[in-house]
């Protein structure tokens, strides 16, 4: 389904992109098919995309290892971009994340005046692929790592000096 929503998007995109977030506790696991309401509401989110000309962001990149063993060794990655607000696309290399990992990123967002979208990358490093449990738990250590990381991408895009465009939609399922 990805794939063809990314060739949808390059009607209107020179290159485009989709991420899954897989953003949830692993016990709410869905999946649809490009024949399903859920696969419509994407080709509909996407048919809305559109650039902004002139548009200038700034951003900034921060990763960091994560203690969590349920956390594979790509750790974390944080994607910093000040535009007409302020957004960290936080991604987390594990199955999938709980919800009180979910809810401190959210909450320490939130008070720096940063919009937030947390990711997981799916990685099954750590644990079996199928009928599986194994969310992020998050623990002292590295509530302190994710933090200085998401301070550490604003500081860095406040240094550059690249001329990018781009458009964002999201689609809560």
């Amino acid at each position: 389904a990805g794939l063809l929503l990314m060739e949808k998007m390059k009607k209107n995109f020179d290159d485009a992109y989709i991420i899954d977030r897989h953003d949830s506790p692993a016990s709410k696991i869905t999946s649809f098919s490009v024949f399903s309401e859920e696969f419509y509401d994407y080709v509909n989110v996407v048919k809305q995309l559109k650039y902004k000309k002139g548009f200038k962001p700034k951003i900034g990149f921060c990763n960091a290892y994560l203690t969590g063993k349920e956390v594979d060794e790509g750790g974390l990655a944080v994607l910093y971009i000040k535009a007409n607000k302020e957004l960290a696309i936080i991604s987390i290399d594990s199955n999938s994340i709980s919800l009180q990992a979910s809810n401190y990123i959210s909450n320490t967002c939130q008070k720096l005046g940063i919009d937030c979208v947390i990711c997981t990358t799916d990685s099954h490093g750590k644990n079996a692929v199928e009928n599986i449990v194994n969310d992020y738990k998050i623990n002292d250590v590295d509530k302190e790592i994710i933090k200085e990381c998401i301070i550490k991408a604003k500081e860095n895009a406040l240094k550059t000096k690249a001329k990018i465009y781009f458009s964002t939609q999201e689609l809560k399922l």
